[in-house]
């Protein structure tokens, strides 16, 4: 990438990092992290981290930001971070580099020592995190640190790794170099190149299954040696998994015991037994081998899409069992797909792969039609105008990492300012922005608290089963509640980072957040037997006063209860993550000087909107409307326009539309088509449904 490209990024992130410093209370420091701990999780670097920064400056010192611990798979994972607040971005060389990062391992070491947890703060995030690790030492296997920083790393090497007490220590970094892949890589996985020859100590012998005057895509046939698989995913961890079989392995057991059962027992036949593995690169790398037959010698963009329980499995076997790998063989199918081919063909290799397996629809959630009709409502759909504006804006759905900067980039120099007005930067979602909101108003905040990954799970399966059972709900109703929800938890979180209480003992914002709206929505729910008023908050587009002295009033009482967990509890953030925690909150009694009458709307109310928007999706999604209009007798159609005059509806398109009709013409032109197809939506949503004819 050009120098002045990454200097534009800097400067986007700076400016990002700066404005939610500021409307969030956090500091710029805290703000950066976040940011690279969630891209680095979807990226495959590391599982969903949490925040504790610790360090102690002297020689043989240590330093961390973030950790998370899988007991499950053996693996404890480690942020470090070096945030550099200037307007111009800085270089840091290697070395500088990997003596931080080196710090963040000594940490690790220090934790295996009783005597040095002891002596942290027993009430504290920090004592909490050496306490786990201390805890739990005998059964992790493998230290994966992950060095966050906003400077450009001058000299990019692959992983590196060594040893501490028996565990095996990888280092990997993520600078703005890396920054700069992974946002424009429109949410693929960031491109990792495998070196075969220098893991393996000569290209891989391989068997080409595809015709000689291939161009667009080839196929290999390897017989993958179960050390050199276990060595590239020790290396790389989930970055090599195509990223649903990445949340997979996340939501699920890691490991096979029949997999683990063939391994010790009869590993010469693990070929024979095991499926093996499907995978796709973009590119790779013929050289001789030894013996003059031609092999593999790199993969570019190694994505395992099929056998990721099985690459695990066989880690897992090496690090806790101590298995022998050595007469195990994996069968892989490895697809080279050009790069401009990958995004529609990767998935689908991905699906057919797997529909012999337990990964089910909602596992595909990354491309599931739900985000594409999400990505075009907001698109089409704007906010009604606030203050003196004349026209509303809209909010950006991001069915992809960076859509919004790569869209904002066609645009152009000259329209630049035109589209930033019409989807102004502060109001793109996210599709793990859209879970933690969604399931927070569902009444989890447990779940959310377990992180982005996990959450996300949730919320695909969840979206995964309405979809099937009626994909009509998914319309311009649902959409404006997406975004009422995105007000208010924007509202609260700022709200919350910003509040004196707050400040003087800061920690857990994210949990005190989320606990407090699903609090709030719960309190409606069963003590009123109604729900909040998604409508008026996107009318209002901000949240209504009422509902602010709600969430000041309960959210230092949440934040009280969830700091202070059972005494068999020594962890606040893991007591977050579990149902009990949510049961008890839950059960909060606060009481409220405020009217919630006034923000809310009754259950069956509001039951009875969303079957009217369902119903009007339904009958405008089709290309039966066109038929039905044809087929509309005069008594409808004067029925239809006394509706949308008596609930102010129409607009001069349907008027025309609705003129038309009326003098008999059979066929409308497309605007008015469109415009009958948004007024019979609306008043399918004011209750007037007009069915289509028989």
């Amino acid at each position: 990438m050009s120098e002045i490209k990454l200097a534009q990024a800097y400067s986007e992130l700076r400016r990002d990092i700066l404005a939610d410093a500021e409307y969030s209370g956090e500091t710029q420091e805290n703000v950066f992290f976040d940011i690279c701990a969630q891209m680095a999780a979807e990226n495959g670097d590391c599982l969903d981290l949490d925040r504790v920064a610790m360090s102690k400056d002297v020689p043989n010192g240590y330093r961390i930001e973030g950790y998370a611990i899988d007991v499950e798979r053996g693996e404890l994972h480690i942020a470090s971070c070096y945030y550099h607040g200037g307007a111009e971005m800085m270089t840091l060389n290697y070395d500088a580099v990997a003596r931080l990062s080196v710090k963040a391992a000594k940490f690790v070491e220090r934790c295996l020592d009783k005597s040095f947890v002891d002596s942290l703060p027993p009430s504290s995030s920090e004592h909490h995190a050496a306490f786990q690790i201390h805890r739990d030492q005998g059964r992790i296997n493998r230290v994966r640190v992950v060095f966050f920083t906003n400077a450009h790393i001058s000299m990019r090497k692959n992983v590196q790794k060594m040893e501490i007490a028996g565990m095996t220590v990888t280092f990997s970094h993520l600078d703005m170099s890396r920054y700069y892949d992974i946002d424009n890589s429109l949410g693929h996985a960031e491109p990792v190149e495998i070196s075969l020859s220098e893991l393996y100590g000569e290209p891989l012998p391989a068997l080409a299954a595809h015709l000689a005057d291939a161009s667009e895509y080839q196929s290999f046939l390897i017989a993958m040696p179960g050390e050199l698989l276990a060595e590239a995913y020790g290396l790389y961890g989930a970055r090599i998994l195509e990223q649903n079989v990445r949340t997979f392995l996340q939501a699920r057991t890691s490991t096979n015991r029949g997999i683990i059962e063939t391994i010790e027992k009869t590993p010469e036949m693990f070929f024979a037994y095991n499926n093996g593995l499907t995978a796709t690169a973009s590119d790779v790398s013929l050289a001789p081998r030894k013996d003059g037959t031609q092999g593999i010698d790199a993969i570019y963009d190694l994505q395992i899409v099929n056998g990721g329980q099985t690459t695990a499995s066989i880690l897992y076997a090496q690090d806790e069992r101590k298995a022998d790998l050595s007469k195990v063989v994996v069968q892989m199918k490895l697809s080279v797909v050009k790069p401009e081919l990958i995004e529609d063909v990767v998935p689908k290799i991905s699906r057919y792969a797997n529909t012999q397996n337990r990964i089910s629809e909602s596992d595909f959630f990354s491309n599931h039609p739900y985000h594409v009709e999400v990505q075009k409502i907001s698109r089409r759909l704007a906010a009604p105008p606030v203050g003196d504006a004349t026209m509303g804006t809209k909010w950006f759905y991001e069915r992809a990492r960076g859509q919004y900067r790569v869209e904002l980039s066609r645009v152009g120099a000259v329209k630049k300012r035109q589209f930033e007005g019409e989807f102004p930067k502060p109001q793109v979602l996210t599709k793990t922005d859209v879970a933690k909101y969604a399931v927070t108003f569902e009444g989890r905040p447990d779940i959310v608290s377990q992180g982005a990954q996990k959450c996300f799970r949730h919320f695909a399966d969840m979206i995964g089963e309405h979809w099937k059972a009626d994909e009509s709900r998914f319309n311009e109703t649902y959409f404006r509640r997406l975004v009422a929800m995105a007000i208010l938890f924007r509202w609260t979180d700022g709200a919350i980072g910003n509040a004196d209480w707050y400040k003087a003992d800061r920690g857990y914002k994210a949990n005190i957040v989320t606990y407090t709206l699903a609090w709030l929505a719960g309190r409606a729910r069963h003590g009123d037997h109604a729900v909040i008023d998604y409508e008026k908050i996107w009318q209002m587009q901000d949240v209504p006063s009422v509902l602010q002295s709600a969430i000041r009033i309960a959210a230092p009482k949440i934040a009280e209860a969830i700091k202070n967990p059972p005494v068999t509890t020594r962890n606040v953030t893991e007591y977050a993550k579990r149902a009990d925690c949510w049961k008890r909150v839950s059960q909060l009694d606060i009481e409220l000087p405020v009217d919630l009458s006034k923000v809310t709307i009754d259950i069956d109310e509001d039951k009875q909107v969303m079957e009217n928007a369902a119903k009007a999706q339904t009958i405008t999604s089709g290309l039966e409307i066109e038929v039905m209009l044809a087929k509309m007798d005069k008594a409808k159609i004067e029925t239809m326009k006394e509706a949308a005059i008596r609930h102010r509806l129409l607009s001069p398109s349907s008027i025309r539309a609705l003129e038309a009709l009326e003098k008999g013409r059979a066929g409308l032109s497309r605007p008015q088509v469109n415009a009958m197809k948004q007024l019979m939506a609306r008043l399918a949503e004011k209750g007037e449904v007009f069915e289509t004819p028989g």
